[in-house]
């Protein structure tokens, strides 16, 4: 057998499968692992502060639990914004670009519309004129997209940075005095709170959304559109998907959510206009998206964990008289360490196997997709029978009992002629201490012989159940494509086949051999 050349004795490897508990498991590792190390280095910055950090991050988001959920709803409603684009492999970046814009446009119409006008109708023209900003904001990149091939990222990026200098512009223009501030908006026409409690429209606004778009993604049909297109824009054109009405359709859901954030965050929480009022929550919102999966519930997760680290390192900073920049470390360490656990969801780090494992591995790779096949597969490793092997360890374990009581035999009468050495006997000490020496290497490479039977019973089985776990993936997802434009078809009523034979023979390639 030819030996492969191995530089590391370990190596990364795609994980063959994990489950929810497992995966949930190293994301809760990760995130203690990052409040850890955000108390050791606020004691490292002010030593003496470890429990006092800790302390102040509780206080600061339990002991002021409406700013605390509306932090958390600011970055929900951010992170379901991306999460319909991000669905169907759009990359939409530009969200932080979309809020601020929303700003942008309300802000203005809050301050500047006649007090002629009812003030619960400027909330509502605000309200509107924001998320129109918002969808107008998210379908410049997108029609370019559609019409012109562009990369969406860099558009989208560029985005944000025009709307922050829209910002900068607004401000200068509405400024009184050359003061480049924003004039203070009217109370009458805010809606920061519903009697004594604080932020209670944010709050509502991201549960509706996020009920509504949970719906929208797991049930309704517009939704199961965009899991197809982001899995095979082949399979969507096939069964008759729009692409571009779809991408046309969703950035605009994308627009008008991060255009409302921009009229909650003037008129429900900040009360003026700043060209920093998003704060760079909109790239922290994309990442919590990509963590969550695209996953409206894992998103709620992960927006509540960066927004008690958000809102409660930065009370703990203030108790402790820490810098400000501490908070965004603290965040930008926990966004770090939870990226990596991550890594650790989809890959592992395994010790480098065996020869054989590695040689199998090799030939599961190398064999065509269109081999989806158990039998096929299964007859590549014939040579790392298991059952051969099984007889194999049988037999070497009775030789290995066999050769350990005449072992043992032996080496009790060699030890006693070296302790109590007789005159018959003309071998010396010396002589006798190198037989009992030999009697031990032939022992120990008896055992040796049983572990290398055993290891390679136990590459046997890895083999196996890395063919069996490689077939199962290939033909469920063959399936899976297959099934999703089936259902789709059925479900949009989409006159992809003439008749009802075509119809018959779709399905009948659903249908494998030796497969059940």
């Amino acid at each position: 057998m030819k030996k492969l050349q191995i530089s590391s004795p370990f190596f990364i490897a795609k994980r063959m499968d994990i489950s929810k508990r497992d995966s949930w498991l190293i994301r809760i590792g990760g995130m203690l692992i990052a409040f850890l190390l955000a108390g050791i280095i606020c004691t490292a910055l002010k030593p003496g502060s470890f429990f006092a950090f800790y302390k102040g991050m509780f206080v600061g988001s339990f002991g002021y639990m409406s700013d605390f959920l509306c932090i958390i709803a600011i970055y929900l409603l951010l992170s379901l914004a991306v999460t319909p684009a991000f669905k169907m492999r759009f990359w939409n970046i530009g969200v932080e670009g979309q809020a601020m814009v929303g700003c942008v446009v309300t802000a203005p119409i809050l301050l500047l519309m006649p007090a002629s006008i009812p003030n619960a109708l400027i909330i509502i023209i605000a309200l509107v004129a924001g998320v129109l900003a918002g969808i107008v904001w998210a379908l410049i990149p997108t029609i370019f997209k559609i019409k012109f091939n562009t990369n969406e990222t860099l558009f989208t990026l560029m985005m944000n940075y025009i709307a922050t200098a829209l910002a900068a512009f607004t401000i200068a223009m509405c400024s009184q005095g050359g003061s480049q501030t924003f004039p203070a908006i009217p109370s009458s026409r805010l809606i920061v709170s519903i009697g004594s409690v604080k932020y209670i429209p944010i709050i509502a606004a991201a549960v509706v959304i996020t009920v509504i778009l949970l719906f929208y993604l797991k049930k309704a049909k517009k939704g199961f559109e965009l899991s197809i297109l982001g899995d095979s824009p082949n399979t969507a054109r096939y069964v008759g998907i729009n692409i571009s009405k779809v991408s046309i359709r969703t950035m605009i859901i994308s627009g008008a959510i991060a255009g409302l954030v921009g009229f909650l965050l003037v008129a429900g929480k900040s009360r003026t206009l700043t060209d920093t009022l998003v704060g760079g929550k909109g790239f922290t919102a994309v990442l919590i998206s990509w963590l969550g999966h695209f996953n409206p519930i894992e998103i709620v997760v992960y927006s509540a964990v960066v927004g008690f680290f958000d809102i409660g390192t930065t009370y703990a900073a203030g108790t402790i008289n820490i810098q400000t920049y501490f908070a965004g470390l603290v965040l930008g360490l926990f966004i770090l360490v939870v990226i990596v656990s991550e890594f650790f969801i989809r890959y592992q780090v395994k010790k480098r196997m065996p020869n054989e494992i590695s040689e199998a591995q090799n030939n599961i790779l190398n064999i065509s997709d269109i081999l989806v096949n158990q039998a096929v597969l299964l007859k590549e490793f014939f040579k790392y029978n298991p059952l051969i092997k099984e007889q194999e360890l049988k037999e070497q374990k009775q030789n290995l009992k066999k050769f350990k009581y005449d072992y043992r035999k032996k080496a009790h009468n060699l030890r006693q002629q070296i302790l109590f050495k007789s005159k018959d006997n003309k071998k010396s000490k010396d002589e006798l201490k190198k037989d009992l020496d030999a009697l031990q290497t032939s022992y120990m490479l008896e055992q040796k012989k049983y572990r290398d039977v055993k290891q390679k019973l136990s590459i046997a089985y890895k083999a196996q159940r890395i063919v069996l776990s490689a077939n199962t993936r290939r033909v469920k997802m063959v399936i899976k494509n297959k099934m999703d434009a089936a259902l789709l078809a059925i479900r949009s009523g989409s006159m992809i086949y003439r008749n009802k034979d075509e119809l018959d023979v779709f399905f009948k390639n659903l249908k494998y051999t030796n497969w059940q």
